[in-house]
């Protein structure tokens, strides 16, 4: 929280010396916003936030992450957030050509084939070996001459560590081409 607040003096969405990676910060709960949700690993230093994609409800907050493998229409809210312990968090996009090239090294194609089509989002509980190259990469931004080099390094493993997880298959499967979710994605980018 303490890295994140020293790059958000206000409320709003900063952007960082790595194009990829966003901070948020709100004093406040706010109304529901609507927004389409683009490929991206999205977690909370401090505070609590409620998305819905349909009837579906992700919660996420300090000890759980959000992640959006497709483009998706959904309606967020910052729900635990006051001056005192304002809302903090990052978005660090994904491309989906760096997804595909991870989960074909990690021959994952075949595997998914076989699984049900499953919502683009999912929610899964930070650990630290996800939590370790996330904390680099926001500490990286210090020295912004290291950022072109090592930041893709450190993405790459953040994307491992996800594609590792237990909901990954999920963020793989919209990536790696002939699978169902693959074509729904494509139609939703159409």
């Amino acid at each position: 929280a303490a890295l994140i607040a020293r790059f958000t003096g206000s409320d709003g969405i900063h952007a960082t010396p790595w194009p990829r990676l966003l901070f948020a910060r709100a004093s406040c709960s706010q109304h529901p916003v609507h927004p389409v949700y683009e490929p991206a690993f999205c977690l909370l230093a401090q505070g609590s936030k409620r998305v819905l994609l349909g009837n579906e409800v992700y919660l996420y907050d300090s000890s759980h992450y959000l992640v959006v493998a497709q483009n998706l229409p959904v309606s967020g809210q910052v729900i635990d957030a006051t001056p005192a312990a304002p809302y903090l968090g990052l978005r660090l996009d994904f491309d989906v050509k760096d997804i595909a090239a991870l989960a074909l090294d990690l021959r994952l194609g075949d595997a998914l084939r076989s699984r049900a089509s499953q919502r683009g989002m999912f929610t899964g509980t930070l650990s630290t070996t996800l939590l370790e190259p996330v904390l680099r990469l926001v500490k990286l931004l210090a020295t912004p001459e290291d950022v072109p080099a090592l930041a893709p390094l450190i993405c790459r493993e953040i994307l491992y560590r996800l594609l590792r997880s237990p909901e990954g298959w999920r963020l793989a499967q919209m990536a790696i081409v002939d699978t169902h979710s693959q074509r729904i994605a494509q139609a939703i980018g159409v």
